[in-house]
């Protein structure tokens, strides 16, 4: 207490020291330090919006009063807003009698429980969700072959639960008895499973953490712990039971004798039923495997509207240093004149905003010639960049000219997209048009000096979007830069000069997201690469395992259809009618299997089809590799048993019992 600090060129006094359990009062947020509101205009000069209404930055949170419920205070608060939501449409000149105005001024104020804080957690939520149904997936394919394996144990103690039941036991303590070995193989699984799980999560962390920024926690928790072993216990009970009840079905005279009953036919029956669940399930998890990788295929190919080979981008922050709007401006372009005199520079320039990093801004906009509708939405996305923009970047120019340093002052100008041109209806001379921000009775101050390309700037999945760049040295508020350099030499020889040059200029500026173009590229479709990585790896698990299951109940099938093989084969059957009593249990299998796997692949496409890019959910020839696939791996499953029954021994089994 009471020690100084130092922030952004500011000295601090520390009064007090949070409990470590409290980390934020967002989710996945861990400041160090607390400032008060008060002093945002102190540590960020050149942001300071405390008086802005306009612009939404703060997160509110409030503790109710003893004996106020949720509902009251929303009504409390929502006429507390409403004259706030009158006076914002008589600013900005709009009819209060409109139905949008209407409808904006009575906006109901809703409260959200905060026991679990802030949650910013949405655009993460469909893709783990999706990725959790898929380890759904495969732990239910893992149980069905468990409960393959346990009904063949079951048969093969036959004898020894007749003569279990002889001596006096009952059916109810044999169950019950069985189930405990069901739980202790699974409570052996789980223990396993602990055993790699460190190495689990760190792997899933790795890519996690480009996804999520760090609000994946690598310790394995209680609750988690607790997790696992109710269901290691729930899976072995539910899964556990069928083979356990079958196991206590039999007819003690012939089994006592040694002899095969029918309980043994019941469970081939279902033993089949299981492995046909296990193909369709695997047929949804590869289905869905390559529909993530077609997508990730098609965005990791994807042309980005500029050019991404040879270009570095960096970041400078210069409210960290107390850099001003003046100061600033004069740094901006001091560090762009010394960065293309740095030998194989080609071109520099800055933004605002990084492109594909999911940041953008966007403002209601209003166009010469243009009448918007009533509630139309006329956002416009836009950038502020430094001139030479276009040509570092490679964005090809279709009309008009790139800023200069000229446009340091009034009058405003601006280069739009072609989707701008097209949305607002300029027609084929878009050149000397005007707009400006603001609806209603406003002067359009910005002229279009030039058309480009369209591009993607948020992520690579957005599609062309009405667009415009500002010249940066227009803003009157902006001392945070994003440099792009574009070079003929190594990226890397060319960083450490970058690192070199800021320093040189004010050894209080860091340099921030120093990287080449294509690791942006590859960052910003980290959640594509986890789901298709992942859901490949969960893919060719159940794959795995759903062949295991065909050759378990194929090679169960030919050992208790030996001395039946053995007869036919007596009797003058060759291999090739052998090899094809074998298949024909496998096409039944699989026929059924694959069906009810179609059709629950194109139910799953349809419900991950918001995730996918280029590729359509029902895709008929991706549908038909997914099939020849699982046909390939039961095939080959299917070899072993095949040769083996094909070469029995008439002799031995016609004694095989």
């Amino acid at each position: 207490l009471n020690q100084k600090l130092i922030l952004n060129g500011q000295p601090f006094t520390v009064i007090g020291v949070v409990q470590p359990e409290f980390k934020s009062v967002i989710t996945g947020q861990h400041p160090e330090l607390f400032v008060t509101v008060s002093m945002n205009a102190q540590i960020q000069p050149d942001w300071d919006h405390r008086e802005n209404r306009r612009v939404h930055w703060l997160t509110l949170v409030a503790r109710l009063k003893p004996g106020v419920d949720v509902r009251q205070a929303e009504a409390s608060l929502t006429q507390v807003i409403r004259p706030i939501l009158a006076e914002e449409v008589k600013q900005a000149k709009r009819s209060p009698s409109s139905p949008s105005s209407v409808r904006f001024v009575n906006q109901k104020m809703t409260l959200k429980p905060g026991v679990t804080g802030v949650n910013e957690f949405g655009d993460y939520e469909t893709p783990l969700y999706l990725l959790m149904g898929m380890v759904g997936f495969v732990l239910l394919i893992a149980c069905f072959n468990l409960a393959n394996l346990l009904l063949t144990r079951a048969t093969a103690r036959e004898k020894e639960i007749a003569v279990r039941l002889a001596v006096g036991a009952s059916r109810g303590k044999l169950v019950r008895f069985l189930l405990i070995e069901s739980l202790l193989l699974a409570l052996m699984g789980g223990a396993l499973g602990l055993l790699v799980s460190q190495w689990t999560i760190d792997g899933l962390t790795y890519f996690l953490d480009g996804l999520l920024g760090g609000w994946i926690s690598r310790d394995l928790s209680g609750p988690m712990l607790a997790f696992n072993v109710a269901l290691s216990l729930v899976t072995a009970l539910l899964f556990g039971s069928l083979p356990a009840w079958r196991a206590t079905k039999v007819n003690l005279a012939p089994s006592l004798k040694g002899l095969t009953t029918t309980a043994a036919g019941a469970s081939l029956a279902w033993r089949r039923v299981l492995v046909t669940a296990q193909v369709a399930l695997a047929f949804m998890l590869l289905f869905g495997a390559a529909l993530f990788a077609m997508s990730f295929r098609n965005l990791a190919n994807l042309n980005p509207g500029y050019r991404v080979e040879r270009l570095v981008g960096f970041g400078v922050d210069l409210r960290l240093a107390g850099y001003g709007q003046g100061r600033g401006h004069a740094f901006a372009l001091e560090l762009k004149r010394r960065l293309e005199q740095v030998p194989g520079v080609t071109a520099v320039t800055a933004t605002a905003e990084a492109v594909l990093t999911n940041s953008n801004r966007s403002r209601n906009t209003t166009v010469e010639g243009y009448r918007a509708k009533e509630d139309e939405d006329t956002n416009v996305h836009d950038n502020s960049v430094l001139p030479g923009h276009f040509r570092t970047m490679g964005i090809p120019m279709v009309q008009g000219r790139e800023f200069t340093e000229a446009d340091l002052g009034n009058p405003k100008v601006a280069v739009v997209n072609e989707k701008f041109v097209e949305r607002f209806q300029l027609g084929p001379n878009p050149l000397g048009k005007r707009f400006t921000y603001g609806a209603g009775d406003v002067t359009l101050d910005t002229e279009i000096v030039g058309v480009v390309k369209n591009s993607k700037h948020s992520d690579l999945r957005e599609t062309a979007r009405p667009f415009a760049y500002l010249p940066i040295l227009q803003e009157k508020r902006l001392s945070a830069f994003h440099y792009y350099v574009r070079t003929e030499r190594s990226e890397s020889e060319v960083m450490g000069q970058i690192r070199r040059l800021v320093k040189e200029l004010d050894g209080g500026v860091p340099v921030t997201d120093l990287q080449t173009m294509e690791e942006t590229v590859s960052r910003s479709l980290t959640q594509d690469q986890l789901i298709s990585a992942l859901s490949s790896a969960f893919g060719m698990l159940a794959l795995l395992l759903a062949a295991l299951g065909v050759y378990g109940v194929i090679a169960y099938a030919v050992a208790q259809r030996t001395r039946e093989i053995g007869i036919r084969m007596a009797l003058g059957a060759g291999a090739g009618q052998i090899l094809w009593l074998v298949s024909r249990d496998v096409l039944w299998l699989l026929g059924v299997g694959l069906t009810l796997g179609s059709l629950g692949a194109v139910a799953l496409g349809q419900l991950v089809e918001s995730e996918l890019f280029g590729v359509a959910a029902s895709n008929a020839g991706l549908l038909a590799a997914t099939g020849g696939v699982l046909l390939l791996a039961a095939f080959l499953a299917t070899v072993a048993p095949a040769w083996r029954a094909g070469r029995v021994d008439p002799l031995k089994a016609l004694r095989y019992e």
